[in-house]
């Protein structure tokens, strides 16, 4: 049995070189999941850790609503978190 570890990041706070330091985040994280490890990442864009999973989960209100693959989820969360018309409406289905 293997143990469980945790990473955290706090990417909220605003620094000049936050965007290479999310680039240089995502690249380490595919290459552990490439390793085989099973990860769990909590992210506010979407977007960005879709491009390196394997498996997306949509936790609406405490509950998972969605799980796919990621090319399955984009129109998922805009319904989900705008409301499919918002969605639709500002180009982004």
């Amino acid at each position: 049995m293997h143990s469980a570890s945790a990473v955290t990041a706090d990417t909220r706070r605003p620094q000049r070189s936050l965007p290479r330091v999310v680039e240089s985040l995502y690249e380490v994280i595919a290459q552990i999941a490439q390793e085989g490890l099973t990860l769990l990442i909590v992210e506010q864009f979407a977007h960005e850790v879709l491009k390196v999973a394997d498996v997306a989960a949509l936790l609406v209100n405490g509950r998972i609503t969605f799980r796919g693959r990621p090319s399955e989820i984009d129109d998922v969360i805009n319904s989900a978190y705008l409301g499919y018309e918002a969605a639709t409406e500002s180009g982004l289905v």
